[in-house]
């Protein structure tokens, strides 16, 4: 009879920890939420990409760049500087993407203009 008390306690015990540890891994899931600095490193490889030089190309820092989002489409204005043909040619910005979720974005439209 003994025996039967402590299996029931270890049953309850189990099944009291399997519903905590449940609870708890629901709780710690991260919300599928786009940031503007994920935006921002999604543009600086979109325009990196239509560079000729892409590995001469240098983005200003993060604070520098005007983003503005509606909902889940960002809109990323700022410059870049790219070595081409030994010059250093500075181009203006203007990409929007939108977040599809799960950490990945597509673009929407992409201009680049020369800075005046």
């Amino acid at each position: 009879m003994r025996c039967k008390k402590w299996i029931a306690l270890i049953m309850v015990s189990v099944l009291m920890i399997s519903v905590l540890t449940g609870c708890a891994t629901r709780s710690a899931k991260v919300k599928d939420e786009p940031t503007e600095f994920m935006a921002w490193q999604f543009v600086q490889a979109v325009v990196k990409q239509r560079m000729a030089r892409p590995n001469n190309t240098v983005f200003p820092r993060y604070n520098y760049a005007t983003i503005e989002r509606d909902g889940n489409t960002f809109t990323v204005k700022a410059y870049v500087h790219t070595r081409d043909n030994d010059e250093t040619v500075g181009l203006d910005f203007t990409v929007v993407v939108k977040y599809l979720g799960n950490d990945v974005f597509d673009e929407v439209s992409v201009e680049l203009t020369p800075h005046e």
